[in-house]
């Protein structure tokens, strides 16, 4: 990669919808970023989710949701397989949520940032 930008690859559909007791979980299967050069980072990015929560993958948690207004960016280039499980686990569903069951609540995508020159 050239630029000092990051590459998005935004994660859409298909998610999976699981109601626990209190709140959800949405789980999304996904392969790693093909063509990653040396020093490359991965970075899965979470934004618009207004409730509180938790962000896992491949069963190892990666942190909390940072809430309104503010994006998650958590680095996950060394937690990278060839099949991925990308769960957020959402503490109570927000109130007047309009996208419905089948995908999470705000935007979630994956930022390639370039190694060193």
């Amino acid at each position: 990669m050239s630029s000092d930008q990051p590459y998005r690859i935004r994660l859409r559909k298909p998610w999976q919808v699981e109601p626990p007791p209190h709140g959800l979980r949405w789980r999304r299967i996904f392969h790693p970023p093909t063509g990653l050069g040396v020093g490359e980072r991965v970075c899965i990015v979470v934004e618009g989710i207004r409730a509180t929560g938790s962000v896992t993958l491949n069963g190892q948690p990666l942190g909390r949701l940072a809430g309104p207004g503010s994006p998650s960016r958590f680095e996950v280039t060394s937690l990278l397989r060839e099949r991925n499980e990308l769960v957020l686990a959402i503490d109570l569903t927000p109130p007047g949520d309009e996208t419905g069951p089948s995908c999470p609540p705000g935007e979630v995508w994956i930022e390639i940032f370039p190694g060193e020159a």
